[in-house]
C-alpha cells in the first residue's frame, strides 16, 4: 500500500515539478545566452559602427588582445578593417614548453606590449582588452602618449595618440 501511495502522490506533483524544472532551466539558459559575458559580441558591434560612421576609417586598425577566437572577428564586422588577435596555433613541434602568443602575452602583458609596440608607428588605433587588463593598458598608453608628446614638440604629426586641438596649443 505504501508503494501505491508514493506512486499516486508522485503523479500529483509530476506536472508542477516538471514545470518548475523547465522554467528554471529556461531562465538560466536565457540569462547565460543573452546577458552573461556578452562583451565579446557587443564590442564587435561597436567596431562595426566605427567602420560605418567614421569617414576616416581607412586609417583605423584594431588589435584584439584576447585569446584567439574570443570574438567573432570579421563575421560581425563585414568591413575590410585591418584587425589582429593574439595567435594561438596548435603545437605541431611536440615541445613540452610550447607557448602561444596569447600565453606569452598573459604571462606579462606590459612587457609584451612594450616589446611588440616598441615603435609607435606600429600601434593600432584601437585596442580591445578584457577589463582586468585596463589598468595595465593605461600605464602603457600613458607611456606611448608621452613619447608621442615629445615627438609633437619636434614635428606636426602625433600619430593619432593625442587630441589634435590640444597639440596645436602646446607646440
Amino acid at each position: 500500500m505504501t508503494a501505491w501511495y508514493s506512486l499516486n502522490h508522485l503523479k500529483t506533483w509530476k506536472k508542477p515539478a516538471l514545470s518548475f524544472l523547465f522554467l528554471s532551466n529556461m531562465l538560466l539558459a536565457l540569462y547565460t545566452g543573452l546577458v552573461h559575458q556578452r562583451g565579446t559580441l557587443d564590442v564587435m558591434t561597436n567596431i562595426q559602427e566605427l567602420c560605418y560612421n567614421n569617414p576616416n576609417v581607412s586609417s583605423a586598425s584594431v588589435f584584439i588582445m584576447m585569446p584567439c577566437h574570443s570574438t567573432p572577428y570579421y563575421s560581425h564586422v563585414h568591413y575590410p578593417l585591418p584587425m589582429r588577435f593574439l595567435q594561438c596555433p596548435p603545437d605541431l613541434s611536440g615541445k613540452s614548453d610550447y607557448l602561444t602568443e596569447a600565453d606569452i602575452f598573459y604571462l606579462n602583458p606590459l612587457k609584451w606590449l612594450y616589446r611588440e609596440f616598441h615603435n609607435d608607428s606600429t600601434l593600432p588605433t584601437h585596442l580591445i582588452i578584457f577589463s582586468v587588463l585596463e589598468e595595465m593598458c593605461k600605464k602603457f598608453h600613458k607611456r606611448t602618449s608621452q613619447q608621442a608628446h615629445k615627438k609633437a614638440a619636434n614635428s606636426s604629426q602625433v600619430n593619432g595618440l593625442l587630441n589634435p586641438q590640444k597639440d596645436k596649443k602646446q607646440v
